[in-house]
C-alpha cells in the first residue's frame, strides 16, 4: 500500500518470474499451542485473501512456513494439508528428537497429521532446518548482526578470504547433508529484522554463489522452496511417516518450553472471546452488510489474525507489547460491537419506543460480565438481547448484574425456562475490586434458536419504596458449612445430572456422583502452585514467559493445613453452587444448574503475592479415583487446537523415547491444552473430561490425576528473547488476577464424545449478550414489540454433528458491499469411531439450509480448498512414498503410492462428483470434515 504504481508492478513482475515467492501466507506465523483452529483457518484464509486479490490464486503458497513457534501441532499440519500446500518447513523441535534425526538423516519425513480421521489425505512432506531459521552464523552478512561478515575478494588485501569462505562453506554443506537423505539441501539467508541494508547484504551473497560455483565441490543458486519441494520430490525416496506431533518442545535440558502454555492467562482468554465476537459478527455482516458508519469486521479480524502470532497469544512478548494486543483487540471488538447494534437497532425497531429525544436506546455491551459488571442504571428496566452464533439450538444461563432481587422483578418471555437471583460470588467481588457496587447476578436460563436473536424484557418495579438500595443487600442466605446435614462429615450440591460431595472438615471436594450410572467415583480438587526456579548464575536455566521449571517436583497448597474456607447457596432445583477462599488468592465457584450436565468451576487467581521473593506457577489439581495406566505410567488425552485428542503418556515420546531423558519431571510432562483434558479408566469404563474457556498447560503427573496451570508470575526472564520477567501487575499495580472455568463431565466410553463435543462448541462460542434500558414508554408495555428474530424466516436444520465454522462475506472483495459472494464452511466435529451415532456421515442441502438460516437465496457454490484460494476441482498436490516410521510405535501402516506431480485421484473424484451445478447443493461430511465453499447469491 505505501509503495507507488511502479514498485507494484515491478514485485507482481518478480512473483510472476518466481524471483518472489510467498511461504506460509498466513496473515501472520501462528503459534501452535495457544490457538484454536477456528482462529487459526481465519487467520490464513485473510492472508491468502490478500495474496489472491493482489497477485492472483495462482501464486497460493505451496510451503507452510512455520520456522519459529515452539512446537508444532498435528492439527496445524492436517490443517496445512486440506488447505492444499505441498511442504511445512520449521526450525525448532526438542533438541533431543532433533540430535537423534540428525545422526539418522531424519530431518525430514512425511507427517500423517490426522492418521485416523483423514489419513493420507493429511500427508504433508515436512522437513526441519539443521539449525535455526536465519543465516549460518559464519555467513551472515547482514550489517546489523553481531558479528557481520564480508566476502574479501580483492587478492592485493592482506584479509582476503576467498578461499577460506568457499572452504568453510564446503564443509558446512558437507556437515549439513549428514541430516538429509538427499543430495539437496536449503540454506535459508536472513532472520529476524535482516536485509536493513539489502544492497551490501546480496552483494555480499552474490559472491558466495559466485566464488562457491567457481570451486566447484557444490552447486550453490539463488532459489525458492517450493523448488527445494520439488527436487526433493524428484528423487523418488520412500519416506519416513510421522503420525504425533512435536510437543512439548525444549531446547536443552531443564529448558522445557511448556510455560507459555498459560503465560498472560488474561490475554489468552481475551483472544478466545474476541473470536466469539467476531464469529457472531461475521454472520451477522453476512445478511445485513457494514454499518451506514461503515463499522465491519475487518478491524477485528485483522487484530485476531495478528493475536495468532507465535509471539501474542503465546504470552511471550514484552508487557507494552501485549497492551498492544489487547489494544486492537478491543478497537476492533468495539467496532464490530457498533455493526451489530447497527443491525439490533433495525432488526428491532428500537426506535418506535424513543424517549422524547427521540433517539433510539444505546445498545450496551458489558464485556466484563465475568467480574459482574455493566454499565446499566439499577433500577431502570432493560431488555437482554441474546444473539446464538452456533446452527443448533441450546439452552443457556446468562449471569447479568443487578441491584435488586428478584422480588423486584418481573421477566415473562416465553423463551425464558427460569430465572434467579443471587448474591454476586466472593470471586467476583474479589476481581473487580471498586469497578462495580451491584449485590446481585440475574441468571436467566433462555432456549435459543440457532444463528437468531432474543429479547428478553427485564421490568424492574421502580416504586421509590422498592428501589432502595440499602433494602436489597442480600440476606443471609448462604448457608454455612457447620450446617446440620444428614451425614456430619459431607455436604453436598446436586441438580438432575450429577451430584458433588464437600468434606465438612477441609471444605473440598471429596466425590461426584454420576446420577445417569449411578456411579460414585471419589474426586479431590484444590489450588497449589510450584515455586518457579529463579537461578540464573552459571547459566542456570529459570522460569520464564517461554519455560516452566519449578524448584521441584512438589506442588504446594495455598494454605498450610490444605483446606478451604466454603459456603453453600441452594435454590434447588435451579441452581446450588459452593463458594471457596482457598489461601489468600484463590476463590472458586462450583455450581450445579438446570438442565446443564457439567459440574462448572469458576475460579478467580491473584494477585500472585510477590513479598517472599519467589515466582510461583497456580495449578489447579483434580485427583480423581481412575485407573488410568497402560503398562507401568499414566495415560491422558489433550486435544489438538480445539479440534483432535492426542494420546499422551507421562514420560514418553512415542519417537524416541528407549533414547530419551526427561530431565523435569513435571515440566517434561506438560501439553498444551486449548479444549480439554481427558483420563479413561477402562476398566471402570468411565471417562473424566475437564473442559477449559481458554488455552492453558496441562498434564497427568500420576495415576487418575490432572492438572491444568491457570495462572504464572514469575520474578527473572528466561533468556529467550523477552528480556523482561513475565511479572503482570493488573489494574491495581498488584498483580493480575485472572478468572476462567472449568467444565468437568463423568461419562461411559460410550458417551463421553456425544457429550464433551457439544459442550467445547457452546464454550467456544457463547451467545453474545448485549443490552438496552428501556425508555419509560417500553416500559410501561411491559415487553419489546419482538421477542425474537432469526436472520431469516425460515427455521434453520444442520445434522446434529455438523458445525457452521465460517459464515462471511469475502475478504478484499473489489466490491465487498455490493458483492453477491459469500464464504461458507461445514464442519463435522465428531472424529472416526467416537461415537456410535454422532460419528456417522452427514448429509445436507447447502442452500436449503442457508437460505433458511440467513435467507441468502443461493444459486451457485464452487468447493474450495480449507483457505478458500483455491477451487477444489484444481488442486493438485505433490504425493509422496511412505514407509514405516522407525521408532513410532502408534504407526499402523501406510500404503506406499508413486512419487510424481500428477492430479491425483481425489481430485479427480472431486470433479467427477462433486463439481455442483445449479441446483445441485447436497453435501456429504465424514467425521472431522471440513468443506469450504464459495456461494453465490442472487440478491
Amino acid at each position: 500500500r505505501e509503495q507507488d504504481e511502479a514498485r507494484q508492478e515491478q514485485v507482481r513482475n518478480l512473483v510472476k518470474n518466481g524471483q518472489l515467492e510467498f511461504v506460509g501466507g498466513g496473515w501472520c506465523m501462528n503459534d501452535e499451542a495457544g490457538t484454536h483452529y477456528n482462529a487459526i483457518i481465519d487467520q490464513i484464509t485473510l492472508g491468502h485473501a490478500l495474496i489472491g486479490t493482489h497477485f492472483g490464486q495462482e501464486y497460493r503458497p505451496r510451503m507452510a512456513w512455520q520456522i519459529d513457534p515452539f512446537g508444532h501441532s498435528s492439527v496445524q499440519a492436517s490443517i496445512f494439508a486440506l488447505m492444499g500446500y505441498d511442504g511445512l518447513y520449521f526450525a525448532r523441535a526438542d533438541y533431543e528428537d532433533k540430535g537423534l534425526r540428525i545422526n539418522q538423516s531424519r530431518l525430514e519425513m512425511v507427517w500423517r497429521g490426522s492418521p485416523n480421521n483423514f489419513g493420507q489425505k493429511s500427508d504433508l512432506f515436512t522437513g526441519m532446518f539443521y539449525g535455526g531459521y536465519g543465516s549460518p552464523s559464519e555467513f551472515n552478512f547482514d550489517t546489523r548482526s553481531a558479528n557481520p561478515q564480508v566476502v574479501k575478494d580483492d587478492p592485493l588485501l592482506e584479509d582476503y578470504n576467498v578461499k577460506r569462505l568457499v572452504d568453510d562453506f564446503v564443509k558446512m554443506i558437507e556437515k549439513e547433508l549428514g541430516g538429509y537423505r538427499t543430495k539437496h539441501i536449503m540454506i535459508p539467508m536472513g532472520s529476524d529484522f535482516a536485509f536493513a541494508n539489502g544492497l551490501s547484504h546480496f552483494k555480499n551473497v552474490d559472491k558466495l554463489i559466485k566464488y562457491v560455483k567457481a570451486d566447484g565441490r557444490v552447486d550453490i543458486f539463488y532459489s525458492t522452496p517450493s523448488q527445494y519441494l520439488d527436487a526433493v520430490n524428484g528423487e523418488g525416496l520412500a519416506w519416513e511417516l510421522k503420525t504425533n506431533d512435536f510437543f512439548p518442545y525444549a531446547d536443552r535440558p531443564h529448558g522445557y518450553w511448556t510455560g507459555y502454555f498459560t503465560s498472560r492467562p488474561a490475554l489468552k482468554r481475551y483472544v478466545r472471546k474476541r473470536n466469539a465476537l467476531l464469529q457472531s459478527c461475521k454472520q451477522i455482516e453476512l445478511v445485513s452488510g457494514p454499518a451506514p458508519s461503515g463499522a465491519d469486521s475487518f478491524p477485528l479480524k485483522e487484530a485476531m489474525g495478528v493475536a495468532q502470532h507465535h509471539d501474542a497469544v503465546s504470552g511471550t512478548e514484552q508487557q507494552h507489547v501485549a497492551y498492544d494486543y489487547a489494544k486492537r483487540l478491543s478497537i476492533g471488538g468495539s467496532i464490530c460491537q457498533d455493526m451489530i447494534a447497527t443491525h439490533v437497532g433495525d432488526m428491532f425497531g428500537f426506535g418506535a419506543g424513543a424517549d422524547k429525544s427521540g433517539a433510539a436506546p444505546r445498545v450496551i455491551f458489558c464485556d466484563l460480565l465475568n467480574v459482574s459488571v455493566c454499565a446499566l442504571k439499577g433500577n431502570q428496566s432493560f431488555n437482554i438481547i441474546l444473539y446464538n452464533p452456533l446452527a443448533h439450538a441450546r439452552t443457556s444461563m446468562v449471569r447479568v448484574p443487578l441491584s435488586v432481587d428478584e422480588t423486584k422483578i418481573s421477566i415473562t418471555s416465553p423463551a425464558v425456562k427460569a430465572y434467579r437471583t443471587l448474591w454476586v460470588s466472593p470471586g467476583a467481588q474479589h476481581a473487580r475490586g471498586n469497578l462495580s457496587d451491584n449485590f446481585y447476578d440475574l441468571m436467566v436460563w433462555v432456549d435459543l434458536e440457532p444463528t437468531s436473536f432474543l429479547v428478553v424484557p427485564v421490568i424492574i418495579d421502580n416504586k421509590p419504596e422498592a428501589v432502595r438500595i440499602e433494602d436489597s443487600k442480600p440476606k443471609d442466605t448462604h448457608n454455612s458449612i457447620t450446617e446440620k446435614v444428614s451425614d456430619p462429615d459431607s455436604i453436598s450440591i446436586s441438580n438432575e445430572f450429577y451430584m458433588a460431595n464437600f468434606s465438612a472438615f477441609t471444605g473440598r471436594l471429596t466425590s461426584i456422583t454420576d446420577k445417569t450410572t449411578g456411579k460414585t467415583m471419589a474426586v479431590d480438587q484444590q489450588f497449589l502452585w510450584y515455586e518457579s526456579y529463579n537461578k540464573t548464575k552459571n547459566h542456570d536455566q529459570p522460569s520464564g514467559a517461554y519455560i516452566f521449571r519449578p524448584t521441584g517436583n512438589t506442588a504446594f497448597p495455598m494454605r498450610e493445613d490444605w483446606h478451604c474456607e466454603t459456603h453453600f447457596y441452594r435454590d434447588p432445583p435451579y441452581l446450588e453452587e459452593a463458594y471457596q477462599q482457598c489461601g489468600d488468592y484463590a476463590y472458586q465457584t462450583v455450581g450445579l444448574y438446570k438442565g446443564l450436565q457439567h459440574v462448572e468451576f469458576r475460579f478467580t487467581v491473584g494477585p500472585i503475592p510477590f513479598h517472599d521473593h519467589k515466582g510461583k506457577e497456580v495449578i489447579s489439581r483434580f485427583q480423581a479415583d481412575m485407573d488410568t495406566y497402560e503398562g507401568s505410567e499414566p495415560v491422558f488425552y489433550t486435544d489438538a487446537n480445539g479440534r483432535e485428542l492426542q494420546k499422551r503418556v507421562y514420560n514418553k515420546r512415542n519417537t524416541w523415547s528407549p533414547n530419551m531423558t526427561i530431565f523435569e519431571r513435571v515440566a517434561g510432562n506438560y501439553y498444551p491444552v486449548n479444549s480439554r483434558i481427558q483420563l479413561r479408566d477402562a476398566k471402570a469404563d468411565t471417562v473424566l473430561t475437564v473442559l477449559t474457556d481458554s488455552s492453558q498447560g496441562g498434564a497427568s503427573l500420576a495415576n487418575g490425576q490432572i492438572e491444568l496451570m491457570v495462572h504464572r508470575r514469575v520474578l527473572v526472564d528466561d533468556h529467550r528473547g523477552v528480556n523482561e520477567p513475565l511479572n503482570e501487575t493488573g489494574i491495581s499495580g498488584k498483580g493480575l488476577i485472572v478468572t476462567g472455568t472449568h467444565y468437568l463431565q463423568l461419562a461411559t466410553s460410550r458417551t463421553a464424545a456425544a457429550l464433551h463435543r457439544p459442550l467445547a462448541q457452546e464454550i467456544m462460542l457463547p451467545p453474545e449478550v448485549m443490552f438496552t434500558e428501556m425508555t419509560p414508554s417500553e416500559d410501561t408495555r411491559n415487553a419489546m414489540p419482538v421477542s425474537g428474530k432469526r436472520l431469516a424466516a425460515t427455521p434453520p436444520s444442520l445434522p446434529a454433528n455438523v458445525h457452521l465454522l465460517t459464515a462471511q462475506r469475502l475478504d478484499f472483495d473489489p466490491a465487498s458491499r455490493e458483492s453477491k459472494r459469500r464464504l461458507v464452511r461445514f464442519e463435522h466435529y465428531f472424529e472416526v469411531g467416537e461415537d456410535e451415532e454422532m460419528s456417522k456421515a452427514a448429509t445436507f442441502d447447502v442452500k436449503e439450509y442457508l437460505d433458511g438460516a440467513f435467507g441468502l437465496n443461493v444459486i451457485d457454490m464452487v468447493e474450495m480448498t480449507l483457505s478458500a484460494m483455491q477451487p477444489k476441482a484444481e488442486e493438485n498436490r505433490l504425493v509422496w512414498k511412505v514407509e514405516p516410521q522407525r521408532g513410532d510405535e502408534d504407526w499402523k501402516s501406510a500404503e506406499a503410492h508413486h512419487v510424481e506431480r500428477r492430479e491425483s485421484s481425489e481430485s479427480q473424484r472431486w470433479q467427477q462428483e462433486q463439481e455442483h451445478r445449479l441446483g445441485d447443493f447436497t453435501i456429504s461430511l465424514n467425521p472431522m470434515d471440513i468443506r469450504t465453499f464459495i456461494i453465490t447469491v442472487a440478491s
